[in-house]
This record gives structure tokens, C-alpha cells and sequence, in this order.
């Protein structure tokens, strides 16, 4: 049976990758995990995303972002692509909004150290 993730899957880790962003893990299905260079870099595209409507969570150990590939979701994933070519500019031009790390992202981070 043929999994219909899997093809949005590859075209989603090869988007991240060509953006900079750090693949983890081998998911090969339903989860796609990645991060960017840094805590602040991850915390600003959360809260891009969030801001967009995109539900992406934090994972740890290692620090990463994920987001669970649905059928609904997996239909947008050029969207969900773009979206995050755009936080990523906007952690660049908008600093003061999108270059720190959040309360979330603390709270995260927090509980990596103790792991």
C-alpha cells in the first residue's frame, strides 16, 4: 500500500534543506522535524508560522521544530514551504519582532538543559 505522505514528505525535506534549515531524524512518513541554525532562529519561525496558521511545535533532545504531515497538510506543502522562505526573511528584516526566543521557546529550552 502506498503511503500518500511520502511524496510530500520528500519535497518538504529537500524545501527545508534548500533554505538552510537542518533536516533531523529519519521520518519516513508522518512527522517531518528540522531547525535552523539556532534557538532564535526556530523561535522566530514558530511564531511566523503561527502567526500564518500553521501549527508547528517545538521538540527536544535535540531542539527542533516538527510538524505532523496530514493529508490536509501534505496538500499545502508548497504553501507551508513558502511560508517559511518568508519567516525566515522576516527574522532578518524584523529582529525586534521575530529575533528572540519566546516564552514557549524558554520554557523549551529549559527543559533540554535538564534532559
Amino acid at each position: 500500500r502506498k503511503v500518500a505522505q511520502l511524496p510530500a514528505l520528500k519535497k518538504l525535506k529537500e524545501g527545508v534543506s534548500k533554505l538552510g534549515l537542518t533536516v533531523m531524524g529519519q521520518d519516513e512518513v508522518c512527522v517531518l522535524a528540522f531547525r535552523g541554525a539556532n534557538a532564535i532562529i526556530d523561535s522566530g519561525i514558530k511564531k511566523f508560522m503561527k502567526e500564518r496558521e500553521w501549527h508547528v511545535s517545538f521538540l527536544v533532545n535535540p531542539m527542533c521544530l516538527h510538524v505532523s504531515l496530514t493529508l490536509p497538510f501534505c496538500s499545502r506543502a508548497d504553501k507551508f514551504l513558502e511560508d517559511i522562505g518568508q519567516a525566515l526573511k522576516m527574522i532578518q528584516s524584523n529582529p525586534k519582532e521575530y529575533g528572540k526566543i519566546d516564552q514557549e521557546g524558554e520554557l523549551y529550552g529549559a527543559t533540554e538543559s535538564v534532559s
